[in-house]
């Protein structure tokens, strides 16, 4: 986010983003200090700070940087940066799980792909002992 918000809106940059880094080149839509009330149906009212932020698009994407770690568990989430999801053909989440909560009734097919970190978008993995069955979304209800 710092080295887009130095570049400045309209700037070409290439940068490395996140944990594992992924390396970008692109150009800064908008650098912008974001925030917002949640309206979806996840801890709905709760007010989240995403701090500095920045757009850049690259390779035909647009890449959301925040300078604050926040879960995407409203579609208020993007709008906070000005992209309506429901305009995007595409839509990407760093998310196991909560992102269905924002987005589920957007999309048509979900491709989920399990990563490095604390938790596994593949529920059905994981060893649960003590959960009544059928449960989505552990199971075909």
């Amino acid at each position: 986010v710092k080295e887009a918000a130095a570049a400045g809106a309209g700037a070409g940059v290439e940068l490395d983003a996140g944990r594992p880094p992924v390396h970008l080149r692109g150009r800064v839509a908008r650098v912008l200090d974001a925030s917002y009330r949640r309206t979806g149906g996840y801890m709905p009212g709760s007010a989240v700070d995403m701090g500095r932020c920045a757009v850049v698009q690259a390779g035909g994407i647009e890449v959301v940087l925040t300078s604050r770690r926040v879960m995407p568990f409203d579609a208020d989430h993007l709008r906070a940066v000005g992209i309506e999801p429901a305009e995007r053909r595409i839509l990407v989440t760093k998310s196991a799980i909560a992102w269905r909560a924002a987005l589920g009734h957007l999309v048509s097919e979900a491709l989920c792909v399990d990563t490095p970190g604390v938790c596994t978008c593949r529920l059905e993995t994981l060893p649960y002992r003590r959960v009544r069955r059928p449960i989505v979304p552990l199971d075909t209800v």
